[in-house]
Order: structure tokens, then C-alpha cells, then sequence
């Protein structure tokens, strides 16, 4: 579980690193909604927009952002490649509008009932990354939580390393 979180943050620095910060916004909501999946009652067989609010009401703390704008903004970035979501279209949640490197992204053609909000995407990675590594010690120290979440993690995507003899 370590390892495929550590891969999921190289990926996440190599797309900052590269001035692609959709790709790690992309990168990051997707990986909560693996943690969230992975915190998930034993009976959920996927993770679903309640548990990934849920993850991040418990590990995402943002002043002034809820888990409901965090929701939509995933559902923007990875559906719509935007900060448009159905949420935010609905008044359920504001748009958040990004900064990075000093540069911001906004949707000039937003028309929502609430206000958006505005987020630096490092910061946000960090946020995350903090969060992810307390929920892992958290799996760490509660055999219950661990014992749902094994089987789980021991389904993620592993690719065999090839050895030259």
C-alpha cells in the first residue's frame, strides 16, 4: 500500500514538476478516491461519492472548502477537464478555481448559484498528502480498519519487474 502511494506522489511532483497541474489534480482525486475505497464499509464493493466525501471530511481539511466543493471539483477535473461539475451547477457546490505558480485558472463561463472559490494547487497536493499518510498510519494502528482495507490494496494494479540475467 506504501509503495503504490509513493508511486502516486512521484507521479503526482513529476506533473508539477512539469508545469501539468491538471494532470496531478487528475492524479489526486483519483487516488482519494482509492483511499476513500480503501476506508469503505466491508459491504461496498466501489468507492462512490459518499465515501469519497466522507475521506475527506476525516483527511482533507481546507478552510473553507467542503467536502462537497472537493467532490465536485473531481468530478469537474475528471469528467469535464474544468471546474464544471453538476454540484456546482446544482448550488450543492462552489467551483474551485486553481493557482499555480502564480498563474490562475478560471472558468470565465461560470454561472453558478454560489460563489467559487480559489485554491492553490501545491498547496492542495500537500493537504492531500498529509492526509494520505495520517490514513495510512491510522490502517497502520487499527487492525479493524486494516483488515477491510488488505484484500483491498492487494488488488491494485502491480506490474512485474523484469530482471536481464
Amino acid at each position: 500500500m506504501t509503495g503504490w502511494l509513493n508511486r502516486r506522489f512521484k507521479a503526482i511532483d513529476l506533473c508539477l514538476d512539469a508545469d501539468l497541474p491538471e494532470a496531478a489534480l487528475a492524479l489526486a482525486y483519483s487516488a482519494i478516491d482509492t483511499l476513500a475505497f480503501l476506508d469503505a464499509p466491508t459491504e461496498k464493493r466501489y468507492s462512490d461519492g459518499i465515501e469519497f466525501r466522507r475521506w475527506c471530511n476525516r483527511y482533507l481539511k481546507i478552510s473553507g472548502v467542503s467536502e462537497q466543493d472537493l467532490w465536485g471539483a473531481r468530478c469537474g477535473i475528471l469528467h469535464t477537464a474544468s471546474p464544471a461539475s453538476q454540484k456546482s451547477a446544482d448550488g450543492i457546490a462552489c467551483e474551485l478555481w486553481y493557482s499555480f505558480n502564480g498563474v490562475s485558472m478560471i472558468n470565465l463561463r461560470a454561472n453558478t448559484p454560489r460563489a467559487a472559490l480559489k485554491l492553490d494547487v501545491t498547496g492542495l497536493i500537500e493537504v492531500f498528502r498529509r492526509g494520505s499518510w495520517a490514513f495510512v498510519a491510522e490502517l497502520e494502528t487499527c487492525p479493524e480498519k486494516f483488515a477491510v482495507a488488505a484484500p483491498r490494496f492487494g488488488q491494485f494494479f502491480t506490474f512485474a519487474q523484469q530482471y536481464v540475467i
